[in-house]
């Protein structure tokens, strides 16, 4: 990630290097499959079993609450997740560096389609209990994951600066957490 920008009141423009833009389309195209998919089967009783699935419900905020918390609806949830994948991927070009988001709701779509992959990343990782982030179950076959969801968490923070958004809470205190755990720094 190169940088994030603003021109004027609606246009927000961040600046990648190709190789990151063809990972993210992987990881985003991933997510909106998978979490499609759930928002079906969310009737089905082994969704909630399912350790991706609790990681975006604990990863995933309602009024200040993680949504398992809050009483919020699986299938709700993993759509809206999917709604906003489908609106990163709309973003992502398809040719050079430069990703524009016109609207607000693009830039929700960025930052819900980052925190689920961040979340299902640390959740396959046995990194999450409930919303917190585990640094005693970090191991050395943790390093990919963790910097996965450490260039994750810049893309996100740099998007947060020039939208004067707040972060989530649980979400990056954890994430720091990592960083200065590992030494990667923001």
């Amino acid at each position: 990630m190169l940088c994030w920008d603003r021109h004027g009141d609606q246009l927000v423009v961040g600046v990648f290097e190709r190789r990151e833009l063809d990972a993210l389309r992987h990881y985003v195209e991933w997510l909106h499959r998978f979490t499609e998919v759930r928002a079906r089967d969310a009737g089905d009783a082994d969704v909630a079993d399912d350790a991706r699935v609790r990681a975006i419900m604990a990863d995933s905020y309602v009024d200040g609450l993680p949504a398992d918390e809050a009483g919020v609806d699986v299938h709700d949830l993993l759509a809206d997740v999917a709604g906003g994948c489908s609106l990163m991927l709309d973003t992502l070009p398809t040719r050079g560096g430069v990703v524009e988001l016109c609207t607000a709701q693009e830039v929700t779509g960025w930052h819900q389609g980052l925190c689920g992959m961040a979340a299902v990343a640390l959740g396959n990782a046995g990194l999450l209990a409930g919303n917190e982030f585990r640094t005693e179950a970090i191991e050395p076959g943790h390093d990919q994951v963790l910097d996965f969801v450490a260039w994750l968490h810049d893309i996100r923070a740099g998007l947060q600066d020039v939208t004067r958004t707040e972060p989530r809470p649980g979400t990056d205190p954890r994430l720091e957490a990592y960083s200065s755990t590992s030494g990667l720094g923001e």
